[in-house]
């Protein structure tokens, strides 16, 4: 297994683990504050599905124009995607969460030739598809921390075959 396949294996992980644990926890506990000022856990989960969009969106951007160099504004599409997803209740927004993702996943697999393309991000630091994929997987892993931090005590989630179970 090729490094980047293994690290895609990993986040796949992840995403399976967050979407176990969002299912463990109450609605309330979305709304708890997060490391970062002024963020909540739903703040943090929409985020993940923007990023998820965003990707999608410029692989297939990049693949329409055959590869040219890409020119990128993602703060509306971040801003519709998260307000969308905050809006939503938990069960409804574990649903967003994997649309979002395997829309990601479909256009990663179809156009895996383009993750190292470059592209210019306004307001963004992201110089390529990887980039992106990078900070795709960051939220990911924030979201998941902050999910299992609100977690009740003795709540913890363990991961059984696939599934998740209270431990």
């Amino acid at each position: 297994m090729t490094g980047r396949a293994r690290e895609r294996a990993t986040e796949a992980t992840v995403h399976d683990e967050l979407l176990s644990t969002l299912a463990e926890i109450t609605e309330t506990r979305l709304n708890r504050a997060t490391d970062r000022e002024g963020w909540t856990i739903r703040h943090a989960l929409a985020a993940v599905a923007a990023s998820d969009r965003v990707l999608a969106h410029v692989l297939g951007s990049l693949a329409a124009e055959s590869g040219a160099p890409g020119r990128f504004r993602f703060r509306r599409l971040r801003g519709e995607v998260m307000y969308e997803a905050h809006m939503l209740q938990r069960d409804a927004l574990a649903r967003l969460l994997q649309q979002t993702h395997a829309e990601a996943e479909n256009a990663l697999a179809d156009h895996a030739a383009l993750l190292d393309h470059p592209i210019e991000a306004e307001g963004d630091g992201a110089r390529s598809v990887g980039d992106l994929l990078a900070d795709r997987a960051e939220r990911e892993r924030a979201a998941l921390g902050a999910l299992r931090q609100a977690l009740p005590p003795g709540q913890a989630v363990r991961r059984t075959g696939g599934q998740a179970r209270p431990a």
